[in-house]
């Protein structure tokens, strides 16, 4: 659909959300708190825009699951899991700090995200998407679809007007989908096949959003800027996250360091010292490998990226000591 360009996907809403979480995993941190990042949803998993604009039109989802929605896939059902059971475990203090309105750790990201963003004529935007469908609705293209649907819905003894009309039948109000339901929704998938209800639905509905771009286009320029600005952003902050190493490698050949050269200070034979010099040799080149690393991932992507962060992250650790010096 046009209006897809302007509006964010289920893939758009989870690359802002696992912006948010990081964002708020850092904040948390800086207020001395634990914040579990939610597992990542593999993108091939989450659903598809507009999967349901029209009615269940799967033939498999249909004869599974009839008008209710399939389940998520796995790596989404797991990621929702995982949030459900961490806002289970929040104390108060911690839910405080994350969702706080005045000064939480989800606004400060909303407000990361949403810098430098130009302002949006929102009610503009959902007032269109709301219009644009109702008028595709009595296009005389797709009433006559319509017709046709609810002829061939008629033969198996089913009375709809429209496909809308049979997915929102209150007899479908259960937590498990019935065989009767099953029945209709199948029934309802091979009569849209057969009304060519799907192409000349979104066909009428592609030519109502083409001409309402035209006549905003300027409203519509600054929702694609917005919308382009806020997952730019979104991308830089996993990027930026992608970028800083592990620190736990650094810790070990800290530690491992301080103890053969231990040893190696205490040592009092040649063959004692010919055990721990190299050993203390390779520590040593461990942590500094480990330090050259981890130092430019704890600047953003696009400053550790450049000649500048790169050698600055070299010299910091040999320059900062020096003032130390007596």
């Amino acid at each position: 659909m046009p209006f897809d360009r302007y509006n964010f996907s289920p893939k758009d809403m989870s690359l802002l959300k696992s912006a948010e979480d990081l964002f708020i995993h850092d904040c948390m941190r800086a207020r001395g708190m634990k914040w579990q990042v939610l597992p990542p949803a593999v993108e091939d998993e989450i659903e598809p825009p507009n999967r349901r604009r029209y009615g269940v039109i799967e033939p498999e989802v249909a004869r599974l699951f009839g008008y209710h929605p399939a389940p998520a896939l796995p790596s989404v059902a797991r990621r929702s899991a995982v949030h459900e059971l961490r806002m289970e475990h929040l104390s108060a203090t911690e839910r405080h700090a994350a969702y706080g309105k005045a000064d939480g750790c989800l606004k400060h990201a909303r407000d990361r995200i949403q810098q430098g963003v130009p302002p949006v004529d929102a009610k503009l935007f959902n007032k269109l998407i709301f219009d644009t469908f109702a008028q595709s609705k009595r296009d005389s293209q797709v009433v006559r679809a319509f017709q046709v649907w609810s002829a061939c819905m008629r033969d198996d003894g089913l009375h709809y007007p429209d496909p809308l009309a049979a997915a929102g039948d209150q007899r479908w109000d259960h937590d498990e989908p019935t065989q009767e339901e099953r029945r209709a929704a199948q029934t309802d998938v091979r009569c849209k096949a057969k009304s060519d209800m799907i192409s000349v639905w979104s066909a009428a509905e592609k030519r109502l959003q083409d001409a309402a771009i035209r006549a905003h286009p300027a409203q519509f320029r600054t929702l694609q800027a917005a919308k382009d600005r806020q997952l730019d952003t979104a991308r830089r902050i996993l990027a930026d996250q992608n970028q800083r190493p592990a620190g736990a490698p650094l810790s070990g050949y800290t530690v491992l360091s301080a103890l053969t050269a231990f040893f190696y200070g205490q040592a009092a034979g040649d063959i004692e010292r010919i055990i721990t010099g190299p050993a203390t040799q390779f520590c040593f080149f461990g942590m500094w490998s480990s330090l050259y690393a981890y130092t430019p991932g704890l600047f953003p992507a696009r400053c550790g990226a450049t000649a500048a962060g790169r050698l600055g992250a070299l010299s910091g650790a040999v320059l900062v000591p020096v003032p130390q010096l007596p």
